[in-house]
Parts: C-alpha cells; sequence; structure tokens
C-alpha cells in the first residue's frame, strides 16, 4: 500500500492522469524477478484504486522465455488485474540485443554476472524458447478474449512486425530501426518510445532515438519509461526540437496512446469523455503540473509561487 500510494501520488505530481505500472514477468531471471511477487504487486495496484488519485492500471511485461509466467498472467488477465500485455524477448541475437557479445557485456556491467553465470543464463534461455510461439499464442488468444491490448517489445524487423500483428497485437515498443517503424505503422500497430529518451538525445540501449521517430513521422505515442516525470517537458521541448506544432506532440501523450490501449473514454476533451485533464505552469522554461483533474473531479493542487 505504501509503494502504491507513493507511486500513484509521483505520477500525478508528473501531470499524469493514466498510469500503466510495468510489472516483468521472468522469475528469478538475473536473481531480480519473481513472478509470485509481480502478481501480488498487480493486485495491490487495483486494491489500492479506491484510493489513488489519478487511473492506476497494470501493464504485465511477459518474458517470452519463461516457461512458468503463462499460469499466473492468465489468472490474472481473467481477475481483471491485467489491463495491457506486452510480449518481450530479450535473447541475445535479436531485439534490443541483436549483438550476442554486446548482451554478455550489459549482463556483466549491470549484473556483475561471471562467464559461467551467462552461459547458463544463454543456455536456459535457448532451452526455454522452442516453446516460446505456442505459449504467446495462448496468452494471447485469452489477453484478446479479456479485451486486453496487446503490445510487442523491441520489435527489430518488418518480418517481426508481421509475426506480433499475427498474435493480435496494437502497440510496437520501441521498434529499435526506422524500417521497423514503418512496418508497424503499415501494418496498423502504434508506435510508442520513451520520453526520458527525448530529453537525452538517445536511447539507452543504443537503438533509435525518440526524436528521430518523431522527425520520419513514425512516433505515435511517448511513454514515461524509466522516468515519468520526463512526459511533460518531452512534450513541451518537441515543437522546437521537432519542428511540430504542440497540438501534434500533445497527441503523443494523450488521444494517440489511449486509443492504443483501447481507453476510448479519454485521452482528447470531447462531450462524454472522464475530463482527464492538467493545467501547466511554465517556470524558469521548467514546465509543471499546476493542477491535475481525474475524472473530472480534481486530485493535485500545486502552488508554486509564495509572494
Amino acid at each position: 500500500e505504501f509503494a502504491c500510494a507513493q507511486a500513484d501520488k509521483r505520477n500525478a505530481a508528473a501531470g499524469i492522469t493514466t498510469v500503466f505500472h510495468a510489472l516483468s514477468f521472468a522469475n528469478h531471471e538475473l536473481g531480480v524477478r519473481n513472478n509470485a511477487f509481480a502478481a501480488e504487486i498487480a493486485r495491490s495496484i487495483g486494491d489500492w484504486q479506491a484510493h489513488a488519485l489519478i487511473d492506476n492500471r497494470v501493464h504485465v511485461r511477459y518474458e517470452v522465455t519463461d516457461e512458468t509466467a503463462p499460469p499466473v498472467l492468465s489468472a490474472l488477465l481473467q481477475d481483471g488485474h491485467a489491463h495491457l500485455m506486452s510480449f518481450m524477448d530479450h535473447s541475445p541475437g535479436q531485439g534490443q540485443f541483436r549483438d550476442v557479445e554486446a548482451y554478455r557485456a550489459y549482463l556483466a556491467k549491470t549484473y556483475k554476472t561471471d562467464e559461467a553465470q551467462i552461459d547458463d543464463i544463454l543456455a536456459r534461455k535457448a532451452g526455454a524458447a522452442q516453446g516460446a510461439m505456442r505459449r504467446m499464442e495462448q496468452l494471447a488468444e485469452l489477453a484478446r478474449a479479456c479485451g486486453v491490448s496487446i503490445a510487442s517489445h523491441d520489435d527489430d524487423s518488418p518480418q517481426k512486425v508481421a509475426t506480433v500483428k499475427a498474435l493480435g497485437a496494437v502497440v510496437s515498443e520501441f521498434p529499435v530501426n526506422l524500417e521497423t517503424a514503418q512496418a508497424a505503422r503499415a501494418q496498423g500497430l502504434a508506435t510508442l518510445f520513451g520520453a526520458p529518451n527525448i530529453l537525452r538525445g538517445k536511447s539507452q540501449s543504443g537503438n533509435m532515438r525518440a526524436l528521430d521517430a518523431v522527425l520520419a513521422g513514425v512516433a505515435d505515442c511517448l511513454c514515461g519509461d524509466y522516468s515519468p516525470a520526463a512526459l511533460l517537458p518531452s512534450v513541451m521541448r518537441l515543437p522546437d526540437l521537432a519542428g511540430i506544432p504542440l497540438a501534434e506532440a500533445v497527441a503523443l501523450v494523450t488521444c494517440n496512446p489511449a486509443r492504443a490501449a483501447g481507453l476510448h473514454d479519454r485521452g482528447e476533451i470531447a462531450v462524454g469523455k472522464r475530463a482527464d485533464l492538467i493545467a501547466v505552469k511554465t517556470m524558469g522554461g521548467l514546465p509543471q503540473a499546476e493542477r491535475v483533474w481525474s475524472g473530472g473531479k480534481a486530485s493535485l493542487v500545486a502552488h508554486f509561487d509564495h509572494a
């Protein structure tokens, strides 16, 4: 409850009115994942919603080489505790890690793993990959039956896009290059990039820059990724950085992601919609959420001037 409350306040203060808390299901991978605990968090988020400032939802991220996660994810989908599902594959040789040696270097640097541990991880991933497509098909079928949108993570080729499109995916998260982003949009998938990438001017994994995607006209949505506070300033900077109208920049974090997630009751100011709104105040060039309304009700009021 404490964590849910703090995350809720943090996101409201960042001007976010609907948040998808991303929970990874990759049991015991690198010693930092636990499917049972992730499921417990998902249910806690749902339980806390009655007290929340904004709309808190759950994005379950399935690492497709995990053979133990499908029953856990199935239960969350059927119980209404999962509102978006994505398929991830962090196996080396494709996706984010097309270079096996780069993957080894990443594990060694980030998780302090030695060569023997890395060899074991690679062997386990290779063994579990054999049944991955069948697990994805079964989960995708259940997600569609439950009305939950499906996303694909780190798509690296038009062929990968075609594969996930056949599974019912409607979002391509972080396509790694321009060709893949173009293919995703051509096949009707919304493309999503990280707002921190806009502010930093680069991808933390060395893939396609979010700004380049905007400039090329292949970016549909921005997400907070690892820094939700980056959303508002990135949107306000895009007119100067990319030469696009402010309304087009705002659409990247409002109507476009709402439609991609299947939330047709929000994302725009229109009769009959939820009235999720923010008032922005700029101080010293930094935009801040001064007021936040969720479902037409005031959720946050910040006073920045004390004179």
